[in-house]
């Protein structure tokens, strides 16, 4: 049993078309599948559970873009279903990191030949903030701010229409740059303290990618046990203007504003609020501490 949580406004609604596809193929084919469609967001978690606790199924694919693969990762974490049920990813989406992680193809249809007939399956580690996970990454400052803006904005919308969803982060990224305010921090990896002056944003990643395709910390695995950290600050506006592109190559590695970490345990304490992301979603925390959850989860790829 295949269990098919669908974000139907997924890339402009482009999840809807997708699934009409891939639902003529299962039924084609006569496989044994449940679907379940999600109506807003963050009811890709509900739409999870109530799938594994009535159906029993033992894959459940994401179709849509990251924010839905984190809603369904998350459901199937709090199903405490130790590792029976595997992850599945169809992508309809905008930013699509996840794929690019896992090497997966983009189009919909090669992605449903794989969890058809693939028997490749890769335990992955986990981001565990509060009582929620994360896939790809957990980004507070200036990235999670970036994040809030682009997920509320109507040219979101626009550009997802036109492929070019990536694009929204940087006209967010100039709406939001020069009345961010930067941020003190005290930072501690695995007991180890380290104090960071007029920080922009710290990511902690599992995957290299971010914010539709920004290579953000080039050398995170999903299978190490580790996350990397990357954090930007000391840093004015125009030099952080010129950075930016950079990121999209990973060049951004080189300059000397920019440091990388890496750890199991992680907890910055910062001298004010900071937004924060998981996979692109903005999310309310308690601490800013975070937990890499070695081999938490299987995927299909």
């Amino acid at each position: 049993m295949i269990g098919f949580v669908v974000n139907p406004v997924s890339g402009n609604g482009r999840g809807l078309k997708v699934w009409h596809e891939i639902k003529h193929i299962l039924n084609e084919k006569d496989i044994n599948y449940v679907e379940s469609f999600t109506n807003k967001a963050g009811s890709g978690t509900d739409c999870t559970l109530n799938l594994i606790d009535k159906y029993k199924p033992n894959i459940v694919v994401a179709v849509g873009g990251d924010g839905t693969v984190h809603e369904v990762i998350n459901g199937i974490y709090q199903a405490d279903v130790n590792n029976k049920v595997h992850f599945g990813y169809i992508p309809s989406g905008s930013g699509n990191d996840y794929a690019r992680g896992v090497n997966l193809p983009r189009h919909h249809l090669k992605a449903l030949k794989i969890i058809l007939n693939s028997n490749e399956r890769k335990t992955i580690d986990l981001l565990k903030i509060d009582n929620e996970v994360a896939v790809c990454s957990i980004g507070a400052g200036l990235d999670g701010k970036i994040a809030q803006i682009t997920n509320e904005a109507k040219y979101k919308k626009w550009l997802n229409g036109l492929r070019l969803g990536g694009f929204a982060y940087v006209i967010s990224l100039f709406r939001v740059l020069f009345s961010f305010r930067t941020s003190d921090i005290t930072l501690n990896i695995d007991g180890e303290l380290k104090q960071l002056k007029n920080v922009w944003f710290i990511t902690v990643s599992n995957f290299p990618y971010y914010g539709g395709g920004m290579l953000i910390n080039p050398n995170a695995s999903p299978t190490d046990g580790k996350a990397e950290i990357c954090i930007v600050s000391n840093i004015n506006h125009l030099e952080l203007i010129t950075l930016f592109p950079l990121v999209y190559l990973g060049k951004h590695a080189r300059h000397k504003a920019v440091s990388f970490f890496s750890g199991e345990k992680i907890e910055y304490v910062p001298n004010h609020y900071l937004t924060t992301q998981a996979d692109g979603e903005t999310i309310a925390v308690n601490k800013y501490k975070i937990e890499v959850l070695a081999k938490h989860i299987t995927v299909i790829k």
